[in-house]
């Protein structure tokens, strides 16, 4: 079997089976491309690893494009990036066109407002951990909070210059097409840290297009959390469906990816000088606690639709304006999910699918 169709197999096996995001990843590399396949040995896999945490992108697709290049060559790493992120690529497809055939069911909605629910309260014990890595001291908690004052600040400029009555178009043009490929073009190269840090990106999109809504991004979580894959190419995977079918699909994926995959190709042949160097540290540095004030911005939008009746606010119902279920819901899962760090994502979106078919 040639080496190339071995590498997409590999990780395609890997893409297929893999739950939790990029960190999921590492054991099950190790499995296949060390003690199985022998490609590579632990010290050089940890040199891949550390290279895919501190540049643009997914963690994963940036291992996979990193252990691909070190085997086969630029051709290898296409066969590897490609491997690894087809099963979110139709898994997420076919979940996203059931979903849209089946949305105006009102037990699907209730299931849905269940997910977000606990999309949103999985997104708290991230930001914990994002937080424990990110904030190391009072610098770091300044440039935390100058970040989310400046989240919070695009999110209502970018209500105030994007109505809803300007956003909303019935035709997309090829220009309309062009630039969301840009913006998840943009997403990849800023996006440091991981998958769940293209979040932000998404959510601005949100507010600024009418590709997807706020609400999407909370479904977009969910549905994440609960496939196999790369968090932030099922993320990129549902936006481009929700905003062009199939084929925003495939172009949003490839735009997300597009960037690292340069990147990564480039600075292959320099990774001890490129991740020791002490600039790029002190870079990371600030852009981790920043991260985090981006995160945390995100995950506001996304509460104002799982948890609160924001219009009910606007009307002075002040009492209504609390959705007391999906909290109760909410503070039930946080602290399981926290509590019990190492179940899968999947077991809690389904226990908020159920209890948002029961009480929400």
């Amino acid at each position: 079997m040639s080496i190339y169709l071995q590498l997409f197999i590999s990780f395609f096996k890997l893409g297929l089976f893999m739950f939790g995001g990029g960190y999921a990843m590492l054991p099950l590399l190790e499995h296949e491309i060390v003690d199985k396949k022998g490609w590579i040995n632990n010290e050089e896999l940890l040199d891949m690893y550390a290279l895919a945490q501190c540049t643009p992108g997914v963690i994963a697709v940036n291992t996979a494009t990193k252990t691909g290049y070190k085997i086969k060559g630029v051709l290898g790493a296409v066969c590897s990036t490609v491997g690894v992120v087809m099963p979110s690529l139709i898994i997420v497809v076919i979940i996203s066109t059931v979903l849209e055939s089946f949305a105006a069911i009102k037990e699907v909605q209730s299931v849905l407002s269940g997910i977000r629910v606990a999309a949103c309260a999985m997104m708290v014990v991230t930001l914990i951990k994002l937080g424990k890595a990110g904030i190391k001291d009072w610098i770091g908690a300044a440039i935390f909070s100058v970040f989310l004052r400046f989240g919070l600040c695009l999110r209502q400029f970018l209500r105030e210059y994007s109505p809803a009555g300007q956003r909303k178009r019935e035709v997309k043009t090829v220009n309309d097409f062009l630039m969301m490929c840009w913006e998840f073009f943009k997403a990849g190269l800023f996006a440091i840290g991981g998958g769940v840090v293209t979040l932000p990106f998404f959510n601005t999109m949100a507010e600024k297009y009418d590709w997807f809504t706020t609400r999407d991004v909370a479904d977009m979580i969910a549905i994440s959390e609960a496939t196999p894959g790369p968090f932030g190419i099922n993320m990129a995977t549902f936006a481009g469906y929700k905003a062009y079918g199939i084929m925003g699909s495939v172009a949003g994926v490839f735009s997300l990816v597009l960037p690292s995959f340069v990147i990564i190709i480039i600075v292959s042949k320099f990774l001890d000088r490129f991740s020791e160097n002490k600039y790029v540290k002190y870079a990371f540095f600030g852009l981790r606690p920043a991260v985090c004030g981006l995160v945390l911005n995100a995950w506001i939008s996304i509460a104002r639709v799982a948890l609160v009746h924001p219009e009910n606010l606007a009307a002075g119902k002040l009492p209504e304006f609390f959705n007391i279920p999906a909290i109760v819901l909410f503070a039930i899962i946080f602290f399981c999910s926290y509590k019990f760090k190492k179940l899968p994502p999947a077991i809690w979106i389904g226990v908020g699918a159920i209890c948002g078919l029961l009480f929400l």
